[in-house]
């Protein structure tokens, strides 16, 4: 019987080996000694939390529990979404170099949130905005990271 618990024992497992995994391809990212953060700062740093998070999980998981809860696998709705949401991610990945990071990402959590029915359009529009500028804002200028800014409006 698939449980709860197994399904975060084995997802946090997942989580710890893919932070591993972005850690080991981060340390061979080169960069230049004149850039106040290195590039492989922000790689790291996402790095290290899915792996501490996935390590969390897992333990957390593995603490025996009252009573087991039993797993539903996905109804067909539920498997479209997912396949939809996965569909948009890779949209978004090949936008990012043609629209910039923070537009791009401004899109991917305005429609995200829309088409997950959390809220209304206009507040998922507002909240996707707001991302964007955070993203800019954080990234590009206080961070100073080179992030890609959009061949489209930069070129």
């Amino acid at each position: 019987m698939k449980t709860q618990r197994s399904a975060n024992v084995v997802s946090g497992c997942f989580l710890a080996v893919l932070g591993v995994l972005v850690l080991i391809a981060s340390s061979q990212i080169r960069g230049g000694m004149e850039e106040r953060l290195p590039p492989r700062t922000l790689p790291y740093a996402v790095g290290a939390t899915i792996l501490v998070g996935g390590l969390m999980l897992a333990i957390k998981s593995l603490r025996p529990v009252k009573e087991e809860v039993a797993l539903k696998w996905p109804d067909r709705n539920a498997i479209v979404r997912i396949a939809i949401l996965l569909m948009m991610l890779a949209v978004y990945l090949l936008l990012v170099t043609p629209i910039g990071f923070a537009t791009a990402s401004a899109l991917y959590v305005a429609f995200s949130i829309w088409f997950l029915k959390r809220s209304a359009i206009w507040t998922a529009i507002i909240i996707g905005v707001v991302t964007g500028v955070l993203s800019h804002f954080v990234f590009y200028e206080l961070l100073g990271l080179s992030l890609p800014m959009g061949t489209i409006f930069f070129d």
